[in-house]
């Protein structure tokens, strides 16, 4: 584990996971070593898997068609809310 951007890559990962705020400051320091290019790409690393928990892959059918969640939320329903009650009597 003598590669410097290895070495970055997971001390990224690990203190994104830890201590997300430092992790997000030190990703910010301006700067191009392979260290800190790890650093950064370990960090996104966990950002990508920590959201993919929050945001399943289902939710994302339709995005290639310009389809949002938001958007389809706005439309309005195809059914009248009286259908709902006929049903439940």
């Amino acid at each position: 584990m003598s590669d410097p951007y290895i070495k970055g890559f997971n001390e990224g990962y690990v203190i994104a996971a830890h201590l997300p705020d430092i992790a997000k400051d030190v990703s910010k320091v301006n700067g191009s070593s392979p260290w800190l290019e790890g650093f950064r790409d370990g960090r996104e690393q966990y950002i990508d898997e920590k959201m993919k928990v929050w945001h399943p892959a289902w939710l994302d059918v339709g995005q290639d068609k310009g389809w949002s969640m938001g958007r389809w939320l706005d439309q309005p329903q195809d059914r009248d809310r009286e259908d709902d009650r006929e049903i439940e009597r």
